[in-house]
C-alpha cells in the first residue's frame, strides 16, 4: 500500500467517541483556591486647597496635571513603605481630591508592594526603549533593562527589576479630580487606570 493511500484511508476512517466522551459520564475536573494577599490602607493629607494651579487651558497636552507634578505620587520616596500597603494621598477634603494607589493582592507577587523610585528608574527605562523603537511593544532582556536604567547588574538588581515589572503591570491607580483634560474643556477628570508603556500621563521627574 502506497503512502498516499494510506493518508487517504485515515482521513476516511470514522472515530468512534471513547468512554469519557460519553454524554452520561460526568467530567471529573479539580478546583482549587487560595487566599488573596490581605492589603492595608493608609492616607497621607496635603493641604494644598488654597495651592491648587491654574490649568494652561492653551495647553496642548490631552492630560494637564493640576498640581504640581512633583506632588502626585505616583512613586513613592518612602524606602519604609511596607509590602500589601495601600496608599491614599488626599489633596483636598473639601473637593475631595486624591490619588489612591493600590499594589497588587496576588500571593504569587513577588513584593506585593506600590512603585518605588527603583520602580520609577525602570519605568523611564521602558519608555526610553519603547519611544527609541516607536513601538509599544518591545523585547529586552533584564540585563539590557538594568543598562538603560543605568543600575549596575546583580543578583538583588536582577530580582528587583522583575519585581519592578511586576508592580508596574499589577499596580491601580485611581485618580479623583487630579487631571484635566484641556482638549475636550473637561476639569476633574475620575480615572483608575494602570501604568503601561502607551501612557503618556506627566510623571514626576
Amino acid at each position: 500500500m502506497s503512502l498516499k493511500k494510506e493518508v487517504k484511508k485515515h482521513k476516511s476512517c470514522k472515530i468512534r467517541p471513547t468512554k469519557c466522551q460519553s454524554k452520561s459520564e460526568p467530567i471529573n475536573y479539580r478546583s482549587e483556591s487560595e487566599k488573596i494577599v490581605m492589603l492595608t490602607y493608609k492616607e497621607e493629607k496635603y493641604d494644598l486647597d488654597e495651592n491648587i494651579l491654574k490649568i494652561d487651558s492653551l495647553s496642548n497636552d490631552k492630560f494637564k496635571c493640576g498640581f504640581l507634578e512633583s506632588e502626585l505620587p505616583f512613586f513613592t520616596t518612602n524606602n519604609k513603605i511596607l509590602t500589601a500597603t495601600a496608599m491614599k494621598y488626599i489633596f483636598s477634603d473639601k473637593k475631595d481630591i486624591y490619588l489612591k494607589v493600590v499594589p497588587s493582592s496576588d500571593p504569587h507577587s513577588i513584593s506585593n508592594k506600590i512603585p518605588q523610585e527603583f520602580d520609577y528608574k525602570i519605568y523611564k527605562a521602558i519608555q526610553k526603549v519603547a519611544q527609541r523603537e516607536k513601538s509599544n511593544i518591545i523585547i529586552i532582556t533584564i540585563h539590557g533593562l538594568l543598562q538603560e536604567a543605568g543600575i549596575g547588574r546583580s543578583t538583588n538588581n536582577y530580582r528587583r527589576a522583575k519585581d519592578a515589572i511586576e508592580r508596574l503591570k499589577d499596580t491601580t491607580y485611581t485618580l479623583n479630580g487630579c487631571y484635566y483634560n484641556a482638549k475636550l474643556g473637561k476639569g476633574n477628570l475620575n480615572e483608575k487606570f494602570n501604568l503601561s508603556l502607551s501612557s503618556r500621563r506627566p510623571l514626576p521627574e
